[in-house]
């Protein structure tokens, strides 16, 4: 992503579309149902439980791109592979999506690691709520890794066959140590404190290194996310643009935008992608939104396409966009968590972390002001945006960095919306201790 201070001249780069379709192996791959894998694990805790085999951990052609690594992204295809050599395994299953591998069978179980669509992994144990327990293996660590996965995300396979399993060290050479999955720690709760008691009905407060959820409510429940929609619109620009300076003629006109937020665009306006990009996130112009996805994508619909694929590459459940802007449509959701995630992705930009971090900008006659007051109110605070419609009601995420740490703050349906993030804040930073 361009850095949006210090903007590179060059030409855009061609636009990408959506995913193209899935070879024709892979479609019947994923036609197999998830009532199989079902039926398969269910019969064989009534046999007398699964049996796993370690020699038969398969070995990966691509590694587990942890969750936290900038741009993290598994190559397409990329699967993990037992020899003709190694044992049988009882029960195999494969991702038919990205997915991401969690800690625990709970909801507030932290991430682990994201693999690629149709990774093979091999089940370890029974499904517990919408997760079952398996065993994967990072291409460049020999030792398994086991985690969970939502059941959704995986659908029963045959055991698979590749290239022979590398020979075992002979008795006198010792075998290297296998270095361990890097995890970013969490931060551990060092008091009784209890969280505070907040306004918002769907909440979520995120150690920003590790992704640990430090206190949720609703989480993972699905609201309109009104203009927090627009932290999306901003990556994917970023992703697509790299000379910020590039020009785009308006074709929008905000005076006819009756109850939009606006940064006050008319047609045939030359506007830089970057003011476009400060008139997204500050006063949340929905105009701004506009202009950019048709520069973008093309179409409104065609940069809405661009804006899912970005939820399916982070391997998230709980959103799905219909719009750049954030007003509000049928199919038109996220959640708290989903929103961070999102959130915590932008900020791996500094040019998305500028935008989200400015108070105010001026330039090419425009003067505009942050609408997240938390920027003034909050000592660290450091971002990202918020939100109104009358189906999410006030709604926020919020970053704050203190000590070297970040943690987010995300709220649907909260009335009492400032309040709520300084003492979700004051209860991340004054219970818990960071490695």
């Amino acid at each position: 992503m361009p850095d949006l201070l210090s903007p590179a001249a060059g030409a855009r780069p061609p636009l990408r579309g959506p995913a193209t379709g899935l070879a024709p192996a892979r479609t019947i791959r994923r036609q197999v149902s998830h009532a199989v894998l079902l039926v398969v694990l269910a019969s064989l805790l009534l046999s007398g439980g699964i049996v796993v085999h370690p020699a038969s951990v398969p070995v990966a052609s691509a590694p587990l791109d942890p969750l936290l690594a900038p741009g993290a992204s598994a190559a397409a295809g990329a699967h993990l592979s037992g020899g003709p050599g190694a044992d049988s395994v009882d029960t195999w299953v494969q991702s038919i999506r990205q997915t991401t591998l969690w800690a625990g069978a709970d909801d507030d179980a932290p991430p682990l690691a994201q693999i690629a669509a149709w990774t093979y992994l091999q089940v370890i144990g029974p499904i517990q709520g919408s997760r079952v327990h398996v065993r994967a293996l990072n291409g460049n660590v020999p030792a398994p890794v086991d985690a969970w996965v939502n059941v959704s995300d995986v659908s029963a396979a045959l055991a698979p066959t590749a290239a022979p399993l590398p020979p075992t060290p002979t008795a006198t050479v010792a075998p290297t140590p296998a270095p361990a999955v890097v995890v970013p720690p969490g931060p551990r709760k060092v008091t009784d404190a209890e969280p505070p008691d907040i306004s918002a009905a769907y909440a979520v407060l995120v150690d920003g290194d590790s992704g640990q959820i430090l206190f949720g409510r609703n989480a993972h429940g699905r609201v309109a996310p009104a203009s927090l929609t627009k932290i999306v619109t901003a990556q994917v620009t970023l992703d697509h643009v790299a000379d910020l300076n590039q020009v785009v003629t308006v074709d929008v006109d905000s005076r006819v935008m009756y109850d939009s937020t606006i940064m006050g665009l008319t047609p045939g306006m030359s506007v830089s992608v970057r003011a476009l990009l400060y008139g997204l996130m500050l006063p949340s112009g929905n105009d701004a939104a506009i202009a950019l996805a048709e520069y973008v994508g093309g179409s409104q619909a065609g940069f809405v396409d661009m804006m899912n694929a970005r939820v399916r590459e982070l391997g998230l459940q709980d959103s799905h966009f219909m719009n750049p802007h954030g007003l509000d449509a049928d199919g038109h959701y996220s959640s708290p968590y989903d929103m961070v995630m999102l959130a915590r992705r932008g900020m791996q930009s500094p040019a998305f972390a500028a935008l989200a971090a400015a108070k105010s900008w001026q330039g090419e006659g425009f003067s505009l002001t942050n609408l997240n007051k938390m920027l003034w109110l909050y000592p660290g605070a450091d971002g990202v945006k918020v939100g109104y419609t009358d189906n999410s009601g006030r709604a926020i995420v919020a970053s704050a960095t203190v000590g070297g740490h970040r943690v987010y703050v995300g709220l649907m349906r909260a009335p009492d919306m400032l309040n709520d993030c300084t003492a979700l804040f004051n209860y991340a930073f004054n219970n818990y201790a960071w490695p």
